[in-house]
């Protein structure tokens, strides 16, 4: 017996079914002496019914020893610290021990929110947590060249970025490479908006931390499929789709693509280094660390 009291409105109610054996359950709701509702719950221990390089539920539960007969579902819950809650209606029947699921894939998109339009370009959002993030480097303002450490950013009133190689290309796969006080637009306050979209802003050190414990820290659940080795091969089940997209270095030249990706946060340490959330192609740690300004690294937006 649960008894709570709630506000008005939607309300959620999470009963607890551990220990108890696979199979059907019966959950009566009632409020006051005026509504009752009757639900069919399902309880299945350890099903991969939840596809996490992807983010699909796969075609079949197959579970032989449940109940044998045919029923529907009211509903189906997936949860996950990643991908919060998400909750599937309007189910199949299951017949005979098997409910075949189709191809139910789970949305990925912040609330209200699958796309940004900015500067001319689509990007697409991706909820991790509590987190929004865009999907995509952003990849905003004029190309520059950069062959020496003469060939940096000012404030000039222009939006400026470095495409890896001098080659635009590369910026229309990897985003921009920006210098950290341009991609702050020349101030230090930490969590400000930068050269992000209204509304969005330059991750901070935190912000980066969290997304780091969600992840447990797996910088492999962070990388876009194909990107990195080994140890370090991306699955993304964050839906990040990170790409290692290398860097400018303070000397002007560019390295590292598909090697590493550095993406800038909003927090400096002194006048000359700022933290800078790092992937590795061999590796899956998600690495925090600091570099020196004039690097160009990538920039990643987070919904204020």
């Amino acid at each position: 017996m649960i008894e709570e009291t709630f506000n008005a409105g939607t309300n959620n109610i999470d009963i607890e079914l551990n220990g108890l054996p696979n199979g059907f359950y019966i959950s009566t709701i009632t409020i006051g002496d005026k509504y009752k509702v009757v639900k069919k719950l399902m309880l299945i221990y350890g099903s991969q019914h939840l596809t996490a390089s992807r983010g699909v539920i796969n075609s079949q539960l197959n579970k032989s020893n449940l109940l044998n007969f045919d029923t529907i579902l009211d509903s189906l819950v997936a949860t996950s610290t990643i991908i919060g809650r998400k909750t599937f209606t309007n189910l199949p029947v299951f017949t005979g021990g098997t409910l075949d699921l189709g191809n139910f894939t789970i949305e990925r998109f912040c609330p209200g929110m699958p796309t940004v339009l900015y500067e001319g370009k689509t990007y697409h959002t991706v909820q991790i947590g509590s987190q929004c993030w865009l999907k995509e480097n952003l990849n905003a303002g004029i190309m520059i060249n950069s062959s020496t450490p003469a060939d940096s950013m000012t404030n000039n009133g222009i939006l400026e970025k470095y495409c890896y190689n001098n080659d635009t290309a590369n910026c229309t796969t990897y985003g921009g490479l920006y210098q950290w006080d341009e991609a702050m637009q020349y101030v230090t306050t930490q969590g400000t908006k930068g050269i992000c979209p209204a509304g969005w802003h330059i991750p901070s050190r935190i912000e980066f931390e969290t997304l780091k414990a969600i992840l447990n820290n797996d910088g492999n659940s962070l990388k876009a499929i194909g990107q990195g080795t080994g140890l370090g091969a991306g699955t993304n089940t964050s839906g990040f789709s990170a790409l290692l997209s290398g860097n400018r270095s303070d000397g002007g030249f560019f390295v590292s693509l598909t090697y590493e990706a550095y993406i800038w946060s909003s927090n400096e340490i002194g006048a000359d280094n700022a933290y800078n959330l790092d992937l590795y192609y061999g590796g899956s740690d998600i690495g925090l660390y600091y570099n020196y300004k004039e690097y160009g690294f990538s920039v990643r937006c987070i919904k204020d």
